[in-house]
């Protein structure tokens, strides 16, 4: 954008180009076509992004101030995100500290903005609230004991998943070397 709030050709070509190697992409393709329990996660991710730039427009046309709206938007994302899928915490932590530490209006300097986003973010992950509240009813299948504190730190941080085990490999016991990395690696970037 540029300062008259126009679309500059500078950021719209490289945004053209970037959507179209996107929609052509194969491998695109081939999740978009079959049911992926990770959709949900990408559509808040690109959401997160969609509001922070939108956010840091917002910032650098009008400098006096951070938008209470942009704000709230931004936190109750975030906290569904979370909610949602712990590896969007790779996207929170890059837009969080940079609207938060801004250098022309920062999150923490306006009082009404931070209430709001942290309200905002509150209720973002208030389907954790939920899944406590269904457990004291009727306890969901799958989604273990959630009646007490262990319990529900046992979902919130995927431990029945095995959290940060991302290869069968480390549940074995076998190790992880740079050689496997590199293979499997070249065997992604290969199909």
């Amino acid at each position: 954008y540029s300062n008259d709030g126009s679309v500059s050709d500078i950021g719209f070509y490289p945004a053209v180009l970037a959507g179209i190697l996107f929609a052509t992409s194969p491998s695109i393709w081939e999740f978009a076509t079959h049911a992926e329990v990770f959709s949900l996660n990408n559509l808040l991710c690109g959401a997160l992004l969609s509001i922070f730039v939108l956010y840091m427009q917002h910032l650098e046309l009008n400098s006096s101030a951070p938008s209470p709206y942009y704000a709230a938007l931004l936190g109750l994302v975030s906290g569904l995100c979370i909610s949602n899928q712990h590896t969007s915490i790779f996207f929170i932590i890059v837009c969080i500290p940079v609207a938060c530490f801004h250098q022309s209006a920062s999150l923490l300097c306006d009082t009404r903005a931070l209430v709001c986003a942290v309200t905002a973010g509150v209720l973002g992950l208030s389907p954790y609230a939920y899944l406590i509240y269904r457990s004291f009813q009727r306890p969901l299948d799958g989604w273990g004991d959630q009646r007490n504190v262990d319990g529900f730190l046992t979902h919130f941080f995927r431990r029945e998943y095995g959290t940060f085990h991302l290869a069968s490999e480390w549940e074995s016991g076998e190790g992880q070397t740079l050689a496997k990395f590199l293979r499997r690696l070249g065997i992604f970037f290969s199909s």
